[in-house]
């Protein structure tokens, strides 16, 4: 076995084979223990690093099975599997199974009110006739249609799954003959337990998935608090064994306790804190979850002496950038001391509110002097929030631990004998009541169930996030069981063929009326104070019509009236015990009847309240606020979401944004703005959410001192004797070779062009910017390749005479060759990581359907439903593409290794059809391009065809394409640099001046692009050409990234800028591959061209050359030798860390590579150099540059 690496932690698929990785600071060795036909192979793992043995095994394939053994101790449970072959049970200890993760998943944009509701994946379908059967008690069941339906009917935004983990019984329950229903009890954090999911996480995906087609997000209930170890006498399944004390938080030699399940996670130490982060990012980003609900959050901020807000888990949740996007709802609370943290939490998390629980059960219990207490859940808990949006108060009435609602309205005490504890589990403090009957009672039923409808109307009137707990809409009971956590049958299951339908649609007509009135669902904290048009946005009435009188001799009723974003709701509520004359406050139009509970199929209001009752009205709709909003909400609303509303061009003139591109962009930030309510509803929701915190950028791994030179060369435009019609990474390695002194070799990006449509030649538009171009393979240098080789010698003979590439013609005649080397190499291909996947699936789909524009349904996105299938049926076709890959790493790799370091670039986007937007779902922006507004490059601006990154996924975006791009790499040019910061985006079919400049979190990009830096130890240079924002050429050089300065643009006035005056940390240049050559420019070549093109040309050459040539200190003659080295000459005089030669200067090339604003009229990205790479130095031209730039030669 090799040595392997000691991260990632965990056992992963890599190329070959398996690395394994396992922290087991308490070992002194460890075994990898691999299974096969009940055979069990002891693996030494040869490697130590701090407390992580490390190794690597080849052959390893996805579908192995494993466990660990420390020091020859009992088999253990790799911490972090992703997947087990069953689930735990007494005397059977589940083993891993390797699989390659799955591509990354977003969750959709859930806009508007939230509404949440809490089920258990089992008990949620296990009865549910119009589930399969095979499917019942599964995601799979919670995914099936019937399933969704259900919930989308309902109403709610989200779904709140209680743990998903595989998790382990406790010793006590077997002998009862029970088992562990809930899932509190974790002991695989990153695998799903079979029990719910025996696809593993691919069934959760898809339910997931299935779900977010319906507009529903899921949170996940992790437990991070304690492991399913148990106590000093629990069993040895996994931390225990791999160090123990190093997991576990102890104190006077036991366990500390505060989570009441025998044990807690240390999280303030490395090792528990990284796994819990790996944990939860493993289920956001397989799973696609909107967000993590926190089992015992508190326990999460401890350390050795208490509670910390600011306790490293914390920190480290609230600046990654995956967890930071994702809703985090914290149960503020533990047993331990001082373990009641209600409000502590970061603002911008959600938290269970218990306190609305109590004061909302007291108050309908009849409780005395609660009115208050009451009065303040139902206006937003502003004395625990505080200033905090209000939607962080997670309200609810009940959950899964305790009584459901029917039992809470019909059970004075608790009922949990059939848990073995003789009925003291459970709490007895349970807020209850019953009418008078412990317990079923067909005469008190509708009492009770009136109560029900009460206590759900005031959950979802209440400011804040309302979750239901499932079955409550429904009536579901336990028997008065408060404490169902080890009943894994029908008295924990939703009973649907008992389920209370018109209960069911009393709550979804609540939930559509909330969602549908911003009075009800704003986020805003309220404040008893007026807007800007003299509305209040929370007043308070009595059942009279006057100003409550907080006093009054009536201590059971009130009436609040809402406002927001132009609509008013009045919330009635009436807890006395007989009926109550009622006088609604005014209303400028008239008030309608949205609900009342205790006539649920009443239309119009009443002039008495039920007893026990709550009403919903709103203010007649031809009052509440129509049409369009204003010019001045609509801006209000852009500039919160980060959108300019005006941009000015290089000459300074200021450009309004129309109107119609801000109502086109704003609904895709989940921002809607289609009417006055919309508008303001969204920028209320906008400006509720918490203010990033700024991460310190830091700076990027540095260049080499001195002042140095690098050769730029186009990939597809070199030659060799042997190329096949293109430039090819022969090639490029030998420029690396024979480049004089130079200590860099750039390339244009070789980014994977699109697969099918070879003539969309653009590297700047590729097909996916994370992998590599398999026709700039040279297949003359693979093995087991003669026949084919010979058979296409002919047909590559003929495309090498060429003075263009025909790219299509290219691919044709390699690809036979491709297909003979994949074939000698049987093993080849298979090892692919989850993007790599889909990545290579995306060009078998083309190659088998064509362009995407021509796909059958079914295939959409990698988890649509058509893809499963498509794998199956396409493994090798898939496998191929993967194998190319594994060619295409391997020979840039080779030009790395030929010359002093490789110097990439990568482009701004990609194209709309191509892998990488289609295998990333929710990453990018529908229906805008990035574009630039009239700048010297583009003087009518310009579209350039490539989706617009959503901001919310930005910066993860981002680092995937770092991370991929600055392999082999000692430098990375960023194309369009100012993208870190803001992208001019334009609507599809308008014009460049149509489009507005759309803000990102800059400070999180910068950060990002300097940590990828760092660990890669890659250089970065930032291209910022164009209109840059102000201050950001000084944010990059904070940020160590070297500037990007082309002699065409550096002017004062008609002058030149003597060399002198460029910037030290800098990347100077002549051209560039989107301006003209320097014999090209000198000759007027460009200018004759855009003529015949009928395109803008310049119109002061002769004076710019004249002034060229007084700067460089040469008469202003015919282009030769002599003006070639004394213009590198003038560049390379500069200070500037780094100097950039292209190689079509050093060929003496007239004709530019790319003429922006055109595509078909001429040979962009197709033309070759008319030398071949490893003559280029000997030109006479090339000779006299390479001597003009001195020192620069290394």
């Amino acid at each position: 076995m090799l040595e392997g690496a000691p991260a990632p932690l965990g056992v992963h698929l890599v190329a070959g084979g398996a690395n394994i990785a396992i922290p087991a600071p308490g070992a002194e060795a460890l075994d990898l223990c691999l299974f096969q036909d009940g055979r069990e192979t002891r693996l030494r793992l040869p490697a130590r690093t701090g407390d992580v043995f490390h190794g690597f095994v080849a052959g390893l394939e996805a579908g192995a099975h494993y466990g660990l053994r420390a020091d020859g101790g009992p088999l253990l449970l790799d911490p972090w599997a992703r997947r087990l072959d069953r689930h735990f049970a007494p005397g059977v200890m589940p083993l891993a199974v390797l699989e390659a993760p799955l591509p990354p998943a977003l969750p959709p944009p859930c806009p508007g009110a939230r509404v949440i509701y809490e089920l258990h994946v089992r008990g949620f379908s296990m009865r549910n006739p119009a589930v399969p059967e095979e499917l019942r008690g599964t995601f799979a069941g919670l995914g099936h249609p019937a399933s969704v339906e259900y919930l989308r009917r309902l109403g709610v935004t989200h779904v709140e799954v209680m743990p998903a983990a595989a998790w382990a019984d406790e010793r006590h329950l077997g002998p009862l003959g029970l088992g562990n229903y809930w899932g509190y009890n974790p002991v695989g954090w990153l695998a799903p337990d079979p029990r719910l999911a025996p696809g593993g996480m691919a069934e959760v995906r898809a339910a997931v998935a299935a779900l977010a087609e319906a507009g529903i997000g899921v949170i996940l209930d992790v437990v991070l608090n304690h492991s399913g170890e148990g106590d000093e006498l629990g069993p040895v399944l996994s931390l225990k064994g791999l160090g123990d004390t190093a997991w576990y938080r102890e104190a006077d030699g036991r366990y500390v306790n505060d989570a009441g399940c025998g044990n807690i996670l240390a999280l303030d130490r490395p090792l528990p804190m990284r796994l819990a982060m790996d944990a939860m990012r493993h289920w956001i980003v397989q799973a696609g979850l909107a967000g993590l609900r926190l089992d015992l959050a508190t326990t999460l901020a401890r350390r050795a002496d208490g509670f910390d807000p600011d306790a490293p888990l914390i920190q480290a949740m609230r600046q990654d950038p995956v967890l930071a996007r994702s809703w985090i709802i914290a149960e503020p609370w533990d047993i331990g001391p001082g373990g009641y943290r209600l409000g502590e939490f970061p603002p911008g998390w959600g938290e269970w509110n218990d306190r609305f629980r109590d004061g909302v059960r007291r108050f309908w219990r009849g409780d005395e002097h609660v009115l208050g207490e009451f009065a303040t859940r139902l206006a937003g808990s502003r004395d625990v929030f505080g200033g905090r949006a209000s939607a962080e108060s997670v309200n609810y009435v009940t959950a899964h631990d305790g009584f459901t609602l029917a039992d809470l309205v019909s059970h004075a005490h608790k009922h949990n004998a059939a848990n073995g504890e003789d009925n003291r589990d459970g709490t007895d403090d349970n807020i209850s009541w019953n009418h008078g009957v412990e317990g079923p009672s067909d005469e008190l039923r509708e009492r009770r169930a009136a109560d029900a409808r009460a206590l759900l109307a005031t959950l979802l009137a209440a400011r804040g996030t309302p979750m239901l707990s499932m079955g409550d809409e429904a009536g579901r009971s336990q028997q008065g069981n408060n404490n169902a956590w080890c009943q894994d049958g029908p008295v924990s299951w939703f009973d649907w063929a008992g389920a209370d339908a018109g209960l069911t649609d009393f709550v979804a007509r609540l939930v559509a009326a909330r969602r549908a009135h911003p009075a009800l669902h704003a986020a805003a904290p309220l404040l008893g104070e007026a807007d800007a048009g003299g509305e209040c946005d929370a007043e308070w009435f009595g059942l009279d019509g006057a100003a409550m009188d907080w006093h009054s001799h009536n201590p059971r009723s009130l009436c609040l009236v809402l406002h927001a974003a132009g609509d008013r709701v009045a919330v009635v509520v009436h807890g006395g015990w007989e009926p109550a004359a009622l006088t609604l406050p005014p209303a400028r139009t008239g008030w309608e009847l949205l609900a009342d509970s205790a006539d649920p199929a009443r239309t119009t209001p009443p002039d008495m309240m039920a007893p026990r009752s709550v009403l919903w009205l709103a203010e007649a709709p031809a009052r509440r606020a129509q049409g369009a909003p204003d010019a001045a909400l609509l801006a209000e609303l852009a500039q919160a979401a980060g959108i300019a509303t005006s941009w000015h061009d290089v000459d300074g003139q200021r450009h309004v944004v129309p109107a119609e591109t801000l109502h086109a962009l704003l609904p895709l930030l989940g921002l809607p703005a289609a009417t006055t309510a919309q508008a303001r509803d969204s920028l209320a929701r906008r400006r509720a959410l918490p203010r990033p915190v700024a991460p310190e950028a830091g700076q990027c791994h540095p260049p080499p001192p001195g002042r140095h030179w690098a050769l730029m060369a186009q990939a597809f435009a070199q030659r060799h004797a042997r190329d096949q019609g293109i430039g090819d990474y022969t090639a490029l390695a030998m420029l690396a070779d024979r480049a004089p002194g130079a200590s860099l070799i750039g390339l244009s990006p070789p980014h994977a062009l699109m697969p099918v449509e070879r003539e969309r030649a653009s590297p700047y538009q590729p097909s996916d910017r994370r992998f590599l171009e398999p026709v700039l393979l040279d297949v003359t240098a693979l093995e087991g390749v003669g026949a084919a080789l010979n058979a296409a010698e002919p047909v590559f003979a003929a495309l090498r005479r060429g003075e263009v590439v025909d790219y299509t013609a290219v691919w044709a005649a390699k690809r036979p060759v491709l297909e003979a080397a994949f074939r000698a190499a049987p093993d080849a291909g298979r090892d692919a990581g989850a993007a790599l996947a889909d990545f290579a699936a995306f060009n078998a789909l083309s190659e088998r359907f064509g362009p995407r524009r021509l796909w059958p349904a079914g295939f959409a996105h990698p988890g649509d439903a058509g893809m499963a299938a498509f794998r199956a049926e396409a493994a090798e076709e898939i496998r191929f593409h993967v194998f190319l890959q594994q060619l295409c790493d391997r020979q840039l790799g080779m030009v790395a290794a030929a010359g002093p370091g490789l110097y990439r670039d990568l482009a701004i986007g990609a194209a709309p059809d191509g892998a990488e937007v289609w295998s990333q779902p929710g990453m990018f922006l529908p229906g805008f391009s990035i574009g630039a507004p009239p700048d010297p490059l583009g003087p009518l601006g310009q579209i350039w065809g490539l989706p617009v990154p959503a901001p919310e996924c930005a910066e993860a975006g981002l680092s995937a394409l770092l991370a991929a791009n600055m392999r082999h790499a000692r430098a990375l040019r960023l194309d369009h640099a100012m993208g870190l910061e803001r992208l001019f985006v334009v609507p599809e079919g308008g014009l460049a001046g149509d489009g507005c400049y759309l803000h990102y979190d800059g400070a999180a990009m910068l950060a990002a692009l300097a940590r990828e830096s760092r660990a890669a130890r890659c250089a970065v240079v930032g291209e910022a050409l164009g209109t840059v924002p102000g201050g950001f050429p000084e944010r990059l050089a904070a940020a160590q990234v070297l500037a990007y300065r082309v002699l065409w643009f550096e002017r004062d006035g008609m002058a030149f800028r003597p060399p002198g005056q460029w910037p030290e940390f800098a990347a100077g240049c002549v051209s560039t591959h989107d301006l003209p050559p320097l014999a090209g420019w000198w000759e007027g070549a460009d200018i004759a061209e855009a003529e015949a093109l009928g395109l803008p040309a310049s119109a002061t050459r002769a004076e710019d050359r004249a002034a060229l040539a007084e700067a460089c200190g040469i008469e202003d003659g015919p282009y030769s030798p002599e003006v070639a080295a004394a213009v590198h000459g003038f560049v390379a005089g500069s200070p500037t860390t780094l100097m950039l030669v292209q190689a079509e200067d050093l060929a003496g090339e007239t004709i530019g590579v790319n003429l922006p604003g055109t595509d078909t009229e001429r040979p962009n990205w197709r033309r070759r150099l008319g030398v071949e790479a490893d003559k280029l130095f000997e030109t006479p031209v090339a000779q006299a540059i390479v001597g003009a730039l001195g020192d620069r030669v290394k």
